[in-house]
């Protein structure tokens, strides 16, 4: 089982309200049920989070940053090691904002 530490500070702007399942929006707009349960002290992404890892690709000294958008909805940005936003296929959502998106011009 993969498990992913949640940030203290993270944990702390929230409250205590992370505790539960959580939803992981990805950048082609699907959205995954993670489970965040504590775990010697400290905060986990746990069942889900694998999942959500394995279909984005996600790699040592990528960068991911959430947003929240409503209550336990949060907005998933992917950055590659050199911090450009990775791209997705929309499997069908063509029209969607993020579909094939670069934020980056240098890459």
């Amino acid at each position: 089982m993969l498990l992913q530490i949640v940030p203290n500070r993270f944990v702390k702007h929230f409250a205590g309200k992370l505790s539960g399942t959580v939803k992981l929006e990805s950048p082609n707009g699907n959205r995954y049920d993670v489970e965040v349960t504590e775990h010697h002290n400290k905060m986990m992404f746990r069942h889900g989070w694998e999942a959500f890892v394995d279909a984005h690709h996600i790699e040592e000294n990528d960068s991911l940053l959430f947003r929240n958008i409503e209550t336990s909805v949060f907005e998933v940005m992917i950055l590659d090691s050199d911090g450009c936003e990775k791209m997705f296929r929309c499997s069908g959502r063509k029209k969607h904002p993020k579909c094939w998106r670069k934020k980056c011009t240098f890459c």
